[in-house]
């Protein structure tokens, strides 16, 4: 009898081992303690909680496996919610969408075809030009209206022109000489105008005339006058030059006799703003009278 009390009791410190070795070793395996450590920067304190007081009130092996489980739950569904929400957020500012991206699509490709030529074939120097395209192909002008004309205008001020629908473009010349114009088309083929020749503006209408072909000195001297009107020009007369035989004032010229046969021809340069000038020779005069 005392025997079996002895083996009693011997059994028993051998179960209460095996069951602290179990407590221990659910501990270790369940890793409780690491959770409550993490949970006190998350918001599942109460969890924690009751996990540490489910762990020691653990009657078997079979409900240690359950408190694992449901700890390992719990930290890999606060996890995952975390990344799949900071993720999609990214992802929504920085994607952009495809309609976006492609907001038109490229026209058809229409040849345009047509002349170039400037309104007046020729002008004088200073003056201004227009130089016009006209479109020959297609039949519908407007399809060129919204397409731009690059222009070129050589040996004007301006040197170019551009814009949409542009079909005139004008240009001012400092110099004579002969010059083009080249028009391109939304960067199509270069288009060569017909030529346009810029000359000096021309002096016209000059008369000189003098107040008599013959004047008597028989007094001693005479006067004889001459004058120059009805020149004209484009750009303005700028000046008249007389011949240094006579005595100018601007349109009129004038000379003194004093023997006769006396006698003068003078001449007079007239010129205008744009460099051009006429040479203009007025009628002889003659001194006459007693010796």
């Amino acid at each position: 009898m005392k025997k079996s009390k002895i083996f009693t009791l011997a059994a028993s410190l051998l179960v209460f081992g095996m069951v602290a070795c179990e407590d221990t070793d659910l501990r270790a395996v369940s890793g409780i303690e690491s959770v409550v450590m993490e949970s006190s920067s998350s918001t599942i304190p109460s969890s924690s909680s009751e996990i540490v007081s489910s762990s020691s009130t653990i009657p078997n092996g079979n409900s240690s496996s359950s408190a694992v489980s449901s700890s390992s739950s719990i930290k890999v569904n606060s996890s995952s919610s975390v990344k799949v929400n900071s993720s999609s957020s990214v992802a929504g500012k920085t994607k952009p969408s495809s309609s976006s991206a492609k907001s038109s699509s490229s026209a058809e490709s229409v040849e345009i075809l047509g002349t170039c030529a400037p309104q007046k074939d020729s002008i004088v120097m200073t003056q201004w030009a227009t130089w016009v395209f006209t479109q020959t192909s297609p039949a519908d002008t407007s399809v060129a209206s919204s397409l731009k004309f690059k222009w070129i205008i050589e040996g004007s001020y301006q040197g170019t022109g551009s814009g949409k629908g542009l079909r005139n473009v004008s240009g001012q010349y400092p110099e004579t000489g002969t010059y083009i114009a080249r028009l391109s088309i939304d960067g199509g083929d270069t288009i060569t105008c017909s030529p346009l020749t810029v000359t000096v503006a021309p002096i016209t209408g000059c008369k000189c005339t003098a107040s008599a072909e013959t004047v008597d000195v028989s007094n001693g001297y005479a006067l004889a006058n001459w004058n120059i009107s009805g020149c004209e020009s484009l750009l303005g007369i700028s000046s008249y030059t007389w011949s240094s035989d006579v005595n100018p004032t601007w349109v009129d010229a004038s000379l003194t006799f004093t023997a006769a046969g006396q006698s003068a021809t003078p001449t007079v340069t007239v010129s205008n703003d744009n460099g051009s000038f006429l040479e203009v020779t007025c009628p002889t005069v003659t001194a006459v009278g007693s010796n």
